[in-house]
């Protein structure tokens, strides 16, 4: 079954537009630097090989498992991306990297929803599985996120400004950007996150336990249904098919 005409046609423009970016990038990572960047050259030549290799799929050149052909592609455009900027150390000369990399991870994620897409699709029970699995997950993983983004150094409590600053450190600024920052530092200020003393520092830890125990249930079950939403999804074996009669078989049937 290949994948409707409108995410053919967003793979391929965005295949081609990466291929087409790449290619840039190869060039300028030899040319525009003072010395030639050979590790942002090298996964810019695979990036293009990889954006050839959507356009095709796009056009319908590749026929069996389009969404994992499409994952695969999208895949080699995130990891390449990410390692040839870090390679580059976020430059060429002086060109800043930073909203190539960040438009080359939106065009790679755009790629794996479209991939994901194609799989979705095919079934209208898909659906209601995905929401599901999406609802049950997101508590998990917002917490998740939360403590992830705590661990970079967000959140850390503010220092207020003393009185004499030669006697204390300088305050501690606000990490970028300070929305993100307040609300790490919201979460993180809570009681149940914070050390106490005697039975309130027990009472914590039966909370934390009961709440390790309550995300771990809901992550499964999220788990379990977008698993079920991509096997709705899922082409039939065509080789598990039971073989057909021959017509000569038919006939005397």
């Amino acid at each position: 079954m290949p994948p409707p005409r409108w995410i053919s046609l967003l793979v391929t423009l965005l295949s081609g537009l990466t291929a087409l970016w790449a290619l840039v990038g190869a060039i300028l990572s030899v040319t525009l630097a003072p010395t030639p960047i050979w590790t942002l050259l090298g996964f810019e030549t695979v990036i293009a090989v990889s954006g050839v290799l959507g356009v095709f799929l796009g056009l319908g050149k590749y026929r069996e498992a389009p969404a994992l052909a499409l994952i695969c592609v999208a895949g080699a455009i995130l990891v390449g991306s990410f390692l040839g900027y870090r390679g580059s150390a976020g430059a060429i000369g002086t060109l800043s990297l930073k909203p190539w990399i960040m438009g080359r991870l939106a065009v790679g994620l755009t790629l794996a929803l479209l991939a994901a897409l194609t799989v979705l699709v095919r079934s209208r029970k898909s659906w209601p599985a995905l929401f599901a699995g999406l609802a049950f997950a997101a508590i998990p993983a917002g917490l998740a996120c939360v403590f992830g983004l705590a661990a970079l150094g967000y959140g850390r409590p503010l220092q207020p400004a003393a009185a004499t600053p030669s006697a204390s450190p300088a305050p501690t600024a606000a990490r970028q950007p300070v929305a993100l920052d307040n609300a790490v530092r919201q979460v993180m200020s809570l009681g149940l996150f914070q050390p106490a003393k005697g039975g309130k520092e027990a009472a914590r830890m039966v909370m934390l336990a009961i709440l390790g125990i309550l995300m771990i249930c809901l992550t499964s079950a999220g788990t379990h249904y977008l698993i079920k939403a991509f096997q709705l999804g899922a082409l039939p074996d065509v080789a598990a098919a039971p073989p057909s009669p021959p017509a000569a078989a038919q006939a005397a049937i």
